[in-house]
C-alpha cells in the first residue's frame, strides 16, 4: 500500500501507485480555512494499516493536531489524538510501533518547538517528557532512526531536524 496527500485529502493506493482511491476527508478539519495536512505515515498492524496524520493551522493561536485513522476499525473516520495547543508539522510511528506502541510528533505552539510522544493509549508526553527548543518554531520537520530503535528503552536515541 502507498499512501499520498494534499493539504486537505489523503489518498491509498493498493496497486503500487497505478490509481488511488480518498480516504475519508479533511482529518482535523484540513482544507477548510487556514488548515493543512502536514505529514502522514502508516504502519500495519498485522490485519490492517493505521495511518496518522500530522496538521497546522496558520491562524494565531489556532492550532492543528495529530489524527489517526485505523482501517481495521471500519476505517470511516479520523480519531483525534488530542496532542493539545500545538501545529504539527512532522508525526511518525516509530519503527518497533508493533512493539513498543509509540508515536512521536514534532510540534509548536507558534513560538517552541517541541517533541512529543505518545506511547498506547496514555496521553502525549505522559511516558516520556515533552523536549522543548525555544524560540523556534518549525514549519517543516523530518524524524529519523537508527535500525536499532526501541522506543520502550530508556536510551532510546532517534533524530530531528527542522
Amino acid at each position: 500500500m502507498s499512501t499520498t496527500a494534499t493539504t486537505s485529502r489523503i489518498y491509498k493506493s493498493t496497486d503500487a501507485g497505478s490509481t488511488f482511491t480518498p480516504l475519508p476527508p479533511n482529518p482535523g478539519g484540513a482544507g477548510s480555512g487556514t488548515v493543512a495536512v502536514t505529514s502522514i505515515d502508516v504502519v500495519n498492524t498485522g490485519n490492517a494499516n493505521t495511518v496518522v496524520v500530522s496538521t497546522t493551522d496558520t491562524h494565531t493561536a489556532q492550532y492543528g493536531g495529530v489524527y489517526l485513522l485505523d482501517e481495521s476499525q471500519g476505517g470511516s473516520a479520523w480519531v483525534n489524538t488530542t496532542i493539545g495547543n500545538y501545529d504539527t508539522c512532522r508525526v511518525v510511528f516509530s519503527p518497533n510501533y508493533n512493539n513498543d506502541h509509540q508515536i512521536i510528533a514534532i510540534a509548536s505552539d507558534e513560538t517552541n518547538t517541541f517533541i512529543i510522544s505518545k506511547v498506547n493509549t496514555l496521553n502525549w508526553g505522559q511516558t516520556v517528557s515533552n523536549a522543548r527548543i525555544n524560540a523556534i518554531a518549525p514549519a517543516a520537520a523530518t524524524i529519523a532512526f537508527p535500525d536499532a530503535y526501541n522506543g520502550i528503552s530508556n536510551n532510546a536515541v532517534f533524530f530531528c531536524g527542522y
